[in-house]
């Protein structure tokens, strides 16, 4: 063994390199400690790469699938073919380490490092989405609470610092092993940055959706089909308490379609909508099958709704998503027909005429806070993605669901039924993901509600409760 040129004791790098796969796994296990790996081992070669990569796609599409479920849906082959870009990073990080720390760093052998550590990374995110809350639910701890967002910040905190040791010892600590690891905390930054927009595990229809053509069909059909959809609304059972959805899918994009129809679902698996329930959606696939989204459309769903509901006895759930503007306003963009957006005080006329006496409203849209102010009141809670001057995120055509949508509907909403629980619980996920990723925080909303509102919620929200 050789001493390092600043006195630092190097134990990995002067040793015939004749190391198994196995054995090289093994010491990923001692990098994640922090721990310089055995003498001998991390002998990179081709089929190694290969290996990783084969592992790091088993282990991201099965960490999706345990957070998602088997019935969600398929692989992504698309998704799939991006897997290769994480370890891209990767060999970029430890192409500039090489350049910094001149020949005193072996550049392919930290790269296989690297390749090793990023096994643990989709553990890590499956940790941060789903299996810290379980846990933390289990406990019985509050989900608002500043240690759960460390909490669930831990595990990607850990392998940052495993990276940055790794680096630490890639050169002498001089100047340029400074450098190293600053380059670590970026380059780690960017690798699990760039991690969640790997979809492997998706719904099994969702290239299947045609391409729209504006016909006689759908300029006569539309009219049909939101008929349809308005009759099909059932009258509310006296004595007993039930909720009503509306769903609005504003812009002509995969994941608004996705999400409405997404959340749809869920309030029925949760609140037994069924025969409740209306969606509207602007989507090239949909026109011929679903009732545009528009102003119109949506005053005479909430018109329709106010005629099948029992007064206070029922609360309809009302959930837009699309884009939002800073002068708040809700597009329901859908070319090429001309569709004006939703601002707030079109909202407050159409639910006040449709004569709703109680009702929740979920906005998932950049700068959706921005509608609270004309919304609430004592009989009206409204949720929003963000706030009045924030972005929200998650709107790209490779999301399966904006990310305020996935926290509240997908993730929170699998732990508890109560409607404000999983707002604080899905607030504290984004603001621990946001942190990591760096981005400027959403800040989701909560505001209105009176004390009758919220307990009758508490009440739809228990389990089998008995009719009143």
């Amino acid at each position: 063994m050789k001493e390092a040129a600043a006195g630092e004791i190097s134990r990995d790098e002067d040793a015939p390199r004749t190391s198994s796969f196995l054995a090289d796994l093994r010491q990923a296990g001692r990098m994640l400690c922090f721990r310089a790996p055995d003498a001998g081992t991390l002998t990179p070669d081709a089929r190694k790469f290969l290996l990783c990569l084969l592992l790091f796609s088993l282990f991201a599409l099965g960490a999706q699938m345990a957070q998602y479920g088997l019935s969600y849906g398929g692989v992504n082959t698309w998704g799939l073919s991006l897997l290769p870009l994480t370890f891209a990073y990767a060999a970029l990080l430890a192409c500039m380490a090489r350049i910094l720390g001149g020949a005193a760093v072996d550049g392919m052998r930290l790269w296989y490092a690297l390749c090793l550590l990023l096994l643990y990374l989709p553990w890590a995110h499956a940790w941060q989405g789903a299996g810290a809350a379980e846990v933390w639910e289990a406990l019985g701890l509050p989900p608002e609470s500043r240690f759960f967002t460390f909490v669930q910040a831990l595990p990607l905190l850990w392998l940052a610092l495993a990276c940055v040791a790794r680096f630490s010892r890639a050169a002498p600590y001089t100047r340029r092993g400074l450098a190293l690891v600053l380059l670590a905390f970026v380059g780690t930054y960017a690798i699990q940055a760039h991690y969640p927009v790997l979809v492997l595990w998706q719904q099994e229809d969702d290239d299947e959706m045609p391409y729209v053509e504006v016909n006689e069909q759908v300029l006569y059909g539309q009219s049909r089909l939101l008929a349809e959809s308005l009759a099909k609304v059932q009258a509310g059972v006296a004595g007993k308490p039930e909720l009503f959805f509306i769903g609005v899918g504003g812009a002509d994009q995969d994941v608004f379609l996705r999400e409405t129809l997404f959340v749809e679902r869920r309030m029925n698996e949760l609140f037994a909508t069924d025969g409740h329930s209306l969606t509207l959606v602007n989507h090239s696939g949909t026109a011929q099958t679903y009732p545009m989204a528009n102003a119109e459309s949506l005053r005479r769903a909430l018109k329709r709704m106010g005629e099948q509901m029992n007064g206070a006895e029922d609360v309809l759930f009302l959930f837009l998503t699309s884009h939002g503007s800073r002068d708040f306003r809700f597009s329901l963009s859908f070319w090429p027909f001309s569709f004006a957006d939703i601002s707030p005080a079109t909202l407050r006329q159409a639910l006040d005429d449709a004569n709703i006496a109680r009702r929740v409203l979920v906005i998932s849209a950049c700068y959706s806070g921005g509608f609270i102010p004309a919304l609430q009141d004592n009989n009206t809670l409204v949720i929003t993605a963000a706030a009045s001057d924030r972005n929200s995120f998650g709107c790209g055509e490779e999301d399966e669901l904006t990310e305020f949508g996935r926290a509240y509907f997908d993730e929170a909403l699998r732990h508890t039924r109560s409607i404000e629980a999983a707002f604080h619980l899905a607030a504290a996920r984004l603001d621990a993901k946001e942190k990591i990723s760096g981005r400027e925080a959403s800040l989701p909303q909560i505001a209105g509600g009176g004390a009758e509102l919220r307990a009758q919620l508490a009440f739809l929200a228990t389990p089998g409760a008995p009719d009143r």
